[in-house]
């Protein structure tokens, strides 16, 4: 396999490597995200440096590995420097595959609760998706609220616009009301709720 193959390139240039080295990093690798540029790189990128983090991994080291397709061969395009700094690397493959403002939004502002779909879930890919449209934090958390609140089934928008009406709860709270409310009466999720109400863009 790939994976296979690039470990064992690894370990014959870098002699440091030990065979448990190499048997932990193939096992990590089950467990790292791929990224082929068909989806966002920024979003994805937020991932891996996360699940790197968890297991304490060299992003670095982990990144190229975790290529595939398109991706890989972009990254192997970037100068040495860069590919030898997680960082740079990161950012140079986010403007690579950066998809354009104008399909972020889209893509951003008709996100909907979808059937089976936990709240939590929702509201961490809104997360998720917000940076690439805004890199003002204040501002994230005005659109990911109206997108939030707006992506609920219809009467459970409704309930939550009054609960709400006259205050600025924070992301979790929303999320707490969201439960509840939910949760009330087990109504199936719609994915076509409130599609029609805009989210309006902050200047």
């Amino acid at each position: 396999s790939k994976y296979s193959l690039l470990v064992f390139i690894i370990s014959v240039f870098d002699s440091s490597f030990s065979s448990q080295a190499i048997a932990a990093l193939m096992k990590t690798l089950k467990i790292v995200p791929t990224y082929d540029g068909r989806e966002d790189a920024a979003i994805w990128i937020e991932r891996f440096r996360e699940c790197a983090d968890t297991l304490n991994e060299n992003k670095s080291v982990m990144l190229p590995l975790a290529l595939t397709g398109e991706a890989s061969v972009v990254f192997r395009g970037f100068n040495e420097e860069t590919r030898r700094d997680f960082e740079k690397s990161a950012a140079a493959l986010t403007e690579a595959f950066a998809p354009s403002p104008r399909l972020s939004w889209a893509t951003f502002a008709s996100r909907r609760l979808v059937t089976g779909e936990s709240v939590d879930v929702f509201m961490a890919e809104l997360k998720q998706s917000v940076v690439v449209i805004c890199s003002n934090g204040q501002d994230q958390n005005a659109f990911i609220a109206q997108a939030f609140v707006n992506g609920l089934p219809e009467t459970k928008m409704r309930n939550m616009e009054a609960e709400t009406l006259g205050k600025a709860p924070d992301l979790e709270t929303l999320v707490r009301l969201a439960r509840v409310h939910v949760t009330a009466g087990c109504e199936p999720l719609k994915e076509t709720a409130a599609a029609a109400r805009p989210i309006n863009r902050l200047q």
